[in-house]
């Protein structure tokens, strides 16, 4: 009975070591990047000069610049991070519109206004 017993701890030691192995070795999933920290704070060239300069501020305020005209307003990023939408424009024929967002990095900006645009932070 006694090799029994041993035989028993033996291999709910060797569980629980295999267990406690198998947590501490799960990868944790990367948390991914904050897309409104990405977008803020810098301004936007788009890589053709086909749309406007874009300037995304954390207070929730917008620039664009296009031939030296300076127009301002709001921006909202949508709760699941694929659109942008600019409301109250001065200087400008449109007071509001979206834009679909492909993609944010810290490098590029790729948004949907009509066709696909990729912008780069500004020189």
């Amino acid at each position: 009975m006694k090799k029994s017993t041993n035989t028993s701890k033996t291999l709910l030691a060797w569980m629980v070591l295999m267990g406690f192995s198998l947590l501490v070795s799960c990868k944790k999933e990367d948390a991914e990047p904050d897309v409104s920290a990405q977008l803020t704070g810098k301004w936007w060239c788009e890589s053709n000069k086909t749309l406007a300069d874009q300037y995304f501020d954390s207070n929730g305020t917008f620039q664009q610049r296009f031939n030296g005209v300076i127009s301002t307003g709001k921006w909202a990023l949508s709760t699941d991070n694929k659109t942008i939408q600019i409301s109250d424009v001065s200087n400008n024929l449109v007071s509001s519109w979206s834009y679909g967002l492909k993609e944010v990095t810290a490098d590029k900006l790729v948004i949907n206004y009509l066709a696909d645009f990729t912008f780069a932070p500004c020189p």
